[in-house]
């Protein structure tokens, strides 16, 4: 993620077609704008558009709570959001049935 020349490191640990989670100790505030570029895992081709951070967490050590922010992407093509999508839809598939399957296969 570059923040004007700046680039910021985070790990992302959810996505859909609307938006990203990133986990970092270092969240942007509210209404922050950015310029995202990541790789879906296993995926070649770079995803590049803007995005508005639109909530921020802190870290908290009562809570323990992971720190991190949602960004809400503004300008994603088509051809991408239906990527992210797809990626998506695999992961929710090798959830539900991954293990189902091994079970079942001998």
């Amino acid at each position: 993620m570059e923040v004007a020349q700046e680039v910021f490191f985070g790990y992302a640990t959810n996505i859909s077609s609307r938006g990203i989670y990133i986990q970092t100790i270092n969240p942007k505030p509210t209404g922050f704008k950015v310029r995202l570029r990541f790789n879906l895992p296993g995926d070649r081709e770079t995803i590049e558009c803007s995005g508005e951070v639109v909530w921020s967490k802190e870290y908290d050590s009562k809570t323990c709570r992971k720190p991190g922010m949602g960004l809400k992407f503004l300008d994603l093509s088509q051809q991408h959001a239906d990527r992210i999508e797809a990626f998506v839809e695999r992961k929710i598939y090798a959830q539900d049935f991954g293990s189902q399957e091994e079970n079942t296969i001998s």
